[in-house]
C-alpha cells in the first residue's frame, strides 16, 4: 500500500518566469540609470581643451554589465599620463625640447595623469548604490 503525491508546477514555473523577467528588466534599467550617472560624472571631470574627450564618453550596457568611459583614442594618455621621452615634438611651443646634457636630443616632458575616470567612479559609487537599493526595494514590494 502506498500514496502517490503529484505536484503541478506549471503555475509555479509561470510565476517564476514572470519574476525572473521582471528582475532582468529591473537590472537592465538600473544599469542604464547607473551608466547615465557615471557618464555625467565623467563628463563633468574630463579635462577640456577642444571638448572632444568630454563628448566621447559612452555607456554600453550588455548583459549584467555597464561599461562607461571615453572612447577617444587618446583618453588613456589623459587618464594615466605619459612619461618624459626623448625626441618628441611639443606643438604648444612649436619645437623639440632639449635635454641640457644631450643637446642634440629633444625631450618631451610627458603629460601629468588626471585620473578623471577613476575619480568619477569613486564619486558616483554612492549614487549608483542608491539606484540599485531603490530598484531592489521596488522588486520586494
Amino acid at each position: 500500500m502506498s500514496i502517490k503525491i503529484t505536484i503541478d508546477l506549471s503555475e509555479f514555473l509561470r510565476v517564476w518566469k514572470e519574476k525572473t523577467d521582471a528582475l532582468k528588466e529591473a537590472i537592465r534599467r538600473g544599469l542604464e540609470e547607473a551608466g547615465a550617472l557615471a557618464k555625467s560624472e565623467i563628463e563633468s571631470r574630463a579635462p577640456v581643451r577642444t571638448g572632444a574627450l568630454r563628448s566621447s564618453v559612452v555607456v554600453d550596457v550588455e548583459g549584467n554589465t555597464a561599461t562607461v568611459g571615453p572612447a577617444a583614442t587618446y583618453a588613456p594618455y589623459v587618464e594615466f599620463g605619459t612619461r618624459a621621452s626623448p625626441g618628441r615634438y611639443v606643438p604648444a611651443i612649436g619645437k623639440r625640447l632639449v635635454n641640457p646634457s644631450l643637446p642634440h636630443f629633444g625631450m618631451h616632458p610627458g603629460i601629468r595623469a588626471t585620473h578623471f575616470v577613476e575619480q568619477s567612479a569613486l564619486a558616483s559609487e554612492p549614487q549608483i548604490e542608491a539606484v540599485f537599493e531603490t530598484i531592489m526595494a521596488e522588486l520586494m514590494e
